[in-house]
């Protein structure tokens, strides 16, 4: 049996005005992971605090409508936090909090089908506080997917790393946007930005679109936006091969999202996000 936030030893919840609140004591250290089941909570507000020099990992993979969820990361503390979205597709609002030296890692295998429309914030507001989002998902058939994802820097020599890869098929639509805002006095900071998204068929739209908003001279920036299809040399050289046409579109998309399962560290996760891929294709 699989632990869970809500029965863990070391882990206090309690409600707060409709809010859940669940606490993970300082010094605390869970070194598997720990799945989230948002499905099995009543609340929509959920508010999760790492204490300081805490360290957790949570995972996600079943969803509710509404989810809206703050995470408080206090000064040294690390969040990891991974996302699996296969038979349930990812919904939410997730907004990070972010104090000195804390950091936290979140990663995202979305291979759902249907709509999906996910927003998150990071608020580095501690100096030396970092933050990095990795995503791979895939739109075929009808479905509508959009991440809205944005960094907050505001205290110094904060660190925000984006990295947005897609594949659409079919009649599908995707769409990555978010800011990366380094504030006044935000110095020594970096952000960091990547999105691409590769098309395989005519009628399907992708849109790639993230933003650097920077009010400050001492720092360090960069950004990759990227839409288009797929290498026709790698294509030709597949199916010169003998290779078929769909077989080679699937290598391809494979091999595209693959990565991704190189943030997950349970070895049942990997497994699941690699079958979850090849069932999708």
């Amino acid at each position: 049996m699989e632990n869970s936030l809500l029965n863990m030893e070391g882990i206090s919840r309690t409600f707060l005005q409709n809010t859940l609140v669940i606490s993970i004591g300082k010094l605390a250290k869970f070194d598997e992971r720990i799945i989230l089941p948002l499905d099995k909570i009543e609340a929509n507000d959920i508010e999760i605090i790492c204490k300081e020099d805490s360290k957790v990992k949570l995972l996600i993979k079943n969803y509710k409508n509404n989810a809206n969820i703050i995470i408080k990361i206090e000064k040294n503390a690390e969040f990891t936090l991974n996302f699996i979205s296969i038979d349930d597709a990812a919904k939410g609002k997730y907004h990070f909090v972010l104090e000195n030296n804390s950091r936290a890692m979140v990663a995202m295998a979305d291979l759902a089908k249907g709509d999906i429309n996910i927003d998150v914030l990071f608020d580095l507001i501690g100096d030396n506080s970092s933050a990095e989002w990795h995503l791979a998902s895939l739109g075929a058939n009808n479905d509508n997917k959009i991440f809205n994802i944005n960094f907050n820097h505001v205290g110094k020599d904060t660190s925000g790393i984006m990295a947005n890869y897609g594949v659409v098929e079919d009649e599908s639509f995707m769409h990555f946007k978010g800011d990366s805002y380094i504030q006044k006095g935000s110095i020594r900071s970096k952000a960091h930005q990547s999105a691409k998204i590769m098309v395989f068929d005519e009628k399907c739209h992708a849109k790639a679109n993230p933003i650097l908003k920077i009010d400050e001279n001492d720092i360090e920036a960069s950004h990759a936006a990227v839409v288009g299809k797929v290498n026709e040399e790698h294509m030709y050289y597949l199916c010169s091969r003998g290779i078929s046409e769909n077989d080679a579109k699937q290598l391809i998309t494979f091999g595209y999202l693959k990565p991704i399962a190189n943030y997950f560290t349970d070895k049942n996760d990997v497994e699941f996000i690699l079958n979850g891929i090849e069932k999708r294709l």
